[in-house]
């Protein structure tokens, strides 16, 4: 069971962490761990979190390009 946190201010992540500390490659790691692969539940939010930040990596380099597209 997941305990629910509430969070009252949430600090923004800058989207060069995301790029360098490749968050995506982590949580996949802890997906495709021996031991996890009994904990379900805990894979499936690992393996949601880590298609996320995907997402989000892939949006950061497409607006990267595009500004500097602009800018050219």
């Amino acid at each position: 069971m997941l305990a629910s946190v509430e969070v009252d201010e949430q600090e923004s992540m800058p989207d060069d962490v995301i790029l360098e500390m490749k968050i995506d490659k982590i949580l996949q790691g802890i997906v495709d761990c021996t031991r996890m692969k009994e904990k379900e539940d805990f894979r499936e939010i690992c393996d949601k979190a880590r298609q996320f930040l995907k997402n989000w990596e892939y949006l950061i380099n497409q607006a990267t390009t595009e500004e500097k597209e602009e800018e050219e």
